[in-house]
């Protein structure tokens, strides 16, 4: 994605994320609160309907009341048990009384039920509502068991108070008489008015009496009621007469546990309210559930969110408007800023950057303006002090060659007259002068050493050591130097140890192999004085990472490297500690022409120290040098430009799109390219790199760099190139010597050549040549 469409995104998200966060955090509650208004209004209405029963109730009170006052003549006589025999009189006054109850009684159908009781809770007479004549009658006992306690309670009531019971449930009735299914006892206190001695009127408790109502009858009056008793079983009074409505309901279960009035929303077309209305005695509370229309608050709800559809919807045109805008002027300065920058760094030419407002960015522009003309002239400055450096390096190196070849030879007379003196072959010399002679001699070959290493050290900054490829045993390499350096280590009494794992072939040169290994000896001869000193050569998985197939070490015990001198040694004529060199001698020039080496090698250097006890040096060596007769250039990052050839003729009018993160290589690559007259187009990723693609002309080429653009899959990299060009286009691969994918993974995955980094200039025009030829 491009700079434009970052930005865009970015603003639109920051726009957005307010809005639905607002909307998150506002809308729920604000639907969570409708709807509690609407249940607790259907609540109201639903209890609304329900406050005839209380209302019936209390007519049914009163009633008890002047039955209370006004009782049966057996409790006036006296007379005790249902079953005395009464005489003729009190039989006629009790039938009267049953008559005028029939007459008073008879609009109040729901009382089924009138029983009286002395003061010993013994009934005295019980009277049933007739199911056919709807009069009442003398029964022998009564179809419902009067609770104890509650007779016990009303008869030590205050007179004129009324006790009520719990709802009784009687499922077995239901088919005798409907009427006892569902009923209510009323109970309360006879009084009975007595004068005493002194004609005072006394009021005596004389017993109870109970009325008992048949309350399904409300039950009955409401078809669109659900009655359920708290063990999920239907009451017989409502439309489910069998059954659970635990099954029925989903999750009923659980409302019923909580014991509150609750909304069932598992239908979402039939929502219920359930609520538990009365209390029975033995099957707890008694559960009415009412179905509700959320047809309102549907309606309401869809309103709602119409409304805020069409809010949210003209908010987020407004952001995107307002993160377009923003963003197409971001696109613009970005794009005049790349387009100065790119300016600066291949034409060296000073830009102007015309912006005008904001102030800051005026300024910033102006100021851009003087760092170009400033960089510029830093530009020619440093090319021209560049020239004179290479140049004075060209001339060192070429002195110092030549003046280290010079010396050779007066010095090989030298070493070869002072050896046969030291050897004093005609016993012609006094022992001083034999002595002197070795000095002599061990002097001129530490300068033969010297020289040796500067030869070395010019001819490969020069570019001129080459490398004699051939395939070699590592074991025998060093079984050679180990031959050549043990006699030393012996005539200083110190130990070599030598290693080996396995032995390992490689394709690599075995001379400079042992040049390193050998300047890693002497470093462990010289710098040890007593322990041991071992070499070592091993084959270790994690090689395998970094594409090495061996590495090769000398441990010794010396007198080991400061941590922060590590980074230090491997430079010119540079030693761990400035002492170091005045009590063992040497130049710094070993170490440096080791890394060298094993950079001309494909290989690397390792090393591990401590002070004090003793230092690790590594050599890390890939199975196969990638080409043969390779010379090392001093700076291998930068490419040599090779010189014009008929053949760069023939590679002038192509076109070629570089793809690569690095912007100094671009500019290097781009350099050479256009002195072989072909046109050059750069991309910094494979996002611009695709838009490139389809906004330009096909590409002849396209060069892409392993380091900073290939992904793991390199099959669709490749053919998501493909796809975004109108011809077939040679695609090349630059890999880099740690590059994660192998030349063969490349070409399997369809690529039509590799070339490696540093980027050696006559292997580009070659892969370029036969392209060409290719298509032609």
């Amino acid at each position: 994605m491009n700079l434009r469409g970052q930005v865009q995104l970015i603003l639109f998200v920051f726009g957005l994320a307010p809005l639905l966060a607002l909307l998150l955090l506002n809308v729920p509650m604000v639907y969570e609160r409708m709807q509690g208004f609407y249940q607790t209004a259907y609540l109201q209405n639903l209890r609304a309907e329900f406050n005839d029963l209380e209302q019936h109730l209390a007519t049914r009170k009163e009633a008890l009341r002047w039955l209370a006052k006004l009782p049966e003549p057996g409790v006036v006589n006296e007379v005790s048990g249902d079953n005395v025999t009464l005489s003729d009189a009190q039989q006629d006054q009790r039938s009267r009384y049953i008559g005028w109850l029939n007459h008073v009684l008879y609009d109040q159908l729901d009382i089924i039920e009138i029983q009286f009781f002395d003061s010993n809770r013994i009934s005295l007479l019980t009277l049933a509502r007739s199911p056919v004549t709807l009069k009442f009658y003398k029964v022998a006992a009564s179809a419902s068991v009067t609770d104890p306690e509650l007779l016990a309670s009303a008869l030590k009531i205050r007179p004129g108070g009324i006790l009520a019971g719990s709802i009784q449930v009687n499922e077995v009735a239901i088919d005798n008489d409907p009427r006892y299914f569902m009923t209510l006892q009323l109970v309360g206190p006879m009084i009975n008015l007595r004068q005493d001695k002194n004609k005072n009127i006394q009021a005596t408790t004389a017993g109870a009496v109970s009325i008992r109502v048949d309350v399904s009858g409300l039950a009955r009056a409401f078809p669109n009621t659900t009655w359920v008793l708290d063990n999920g079983r239907y009451a017989k009074t409502s439309s489910y007469s069998a059954g659970s409505a635990f099954k029925d309901y989903k999750g009923l279960e659980a409302i019923f546990k909580s014991g509150r009035m609750s909304l069932w929303k598992e239908s979402e077309e039939h929502p219920m309210f359930w609520v538990p209305m009365f209390l029975t005695e033995t099957h707890g509370p008694l559960w009415v559930g009412r179905s509700v229309d959320p047809s309102a608050i549907n309606e309401f709800n869809r309103k709602m969110l119409e409304r805020l559809a069409i809010i949210v919807v003209v908010l987020l045109v407004l952001v995107w408007l307002v993160a377009r805008r923003v963003a197409n002027r971001t696109s613009r300065l970005s794009k005049d800023l790349l387009a100065g920058v790119s300016n600066i760094l291949t034409e060296n030419r000073p830009v102007q950057f015309g912006w005008k407002k904001p102030a800051e960015l005026k300024e910033l522009g102006e100021k851009l303006d003087e760092l170009a003309s400033r960089h510029i002239a830093n530009i020619k400055d440093i090319h021209q002090h560049t020239q004179k450096l290479e140049q004075s390096n060209s001339y060192k190196s070429e002195f110092l060659a030549n003046v280290s070849h010079e010396l050779r030879t007066p010095l090989n007379s030298i070493l070869l007259l002072s050896s046969l003196l030291s050897k004093n072959g005609k016993n012609n010399l006094e022992l001083e002068q034999v002595q002197q002679a070795k000095v002599i001699n061990n002097a001129g070959n530490d300068l033969k050493v010297l020289i040796d290493n500067i030869l070395d050290l010019s001819r490969i900054e020069a570019g001129r050591c080459v490398l004699h490829v051939d395939k070699i045993s590592i074991n025998k390499v060093v079984d050679n130097v180990f031959s050549l350096i043990n006699p030393q280590f012996e005539e200083k009494g110190l130990p070599l140890v030598f290693t080996n794992e396995t032995d390992v072939h490689l394709v690599s040169d075995a001379d400079k192999i042992k040049q390193i290994l050998l300047n890693f000896t002497s470093n462990a001869l010289k710098f040890s004085s007593n322990g041991d000193v071992s070499i070592r050569v091993e084959v270790k998985p994690e090689f395998r990472q970094k594409e090495w197939a061996a590495g090769i070490s000398i441990v010794d015990s010396g007198i080991g490297i400061n941590e922060q001198k590590l980074k230090t040694i491997f430079e010119a004529f540079t030693q761990a500690d400035g002492s170091t060199s005045r009590r063992y001698g040497g130049t710094g020039l070993g170490l440096t022409i080791s890394r060298q080496l094993a950079l001309l090698l494909e290989g690397d250097i390792g090393v591990t120290s401590e002070q004090g006890k003793g230092s690790c040096f590594t050599l890390y060596l890939p199975e196969v040098i990638s080409s043969t007769n390779k010379s090392l250039e001093k700076n291998s990052a930068r490419p040599v430009v090779s010189r014009q050839s008929d053949t760069h003729k023939n590679l002038a009018g192509n076109k070629i799109l570089i793809i690569d993160e690095d912007l100094r290589s671009i500019m290097a690559l781009k350099a050479v390219l256009d002195n072989w007259g072909i046109e050059v187009m750069a991309a910094s990723g494979m996002d611009e790199a695709k838009e490139t693609l389809d906004k330009e002309e096909a590409f002849d080429f396209i060069i892409v760099a392993s380091d900073s653009c290939l992904s793991n899959d390199l099959e669709d990299l490749f053919t998501g190139i493909r796809n975004h060009t109108n011809r077939k286009a040679r695609i090349i691969v630059q890999l880099n010597q740690l590059a994660e994918h192998s030349e063969s993974q490349c070409q399997q995955a369809g690529a039509d050549a590799v070339i490696y980094k540093p980027l050696d200039m006559d292997q580009l025009e070659v892969t370029l040549s036969a392209g060409c030829c290719e298509e032609t």
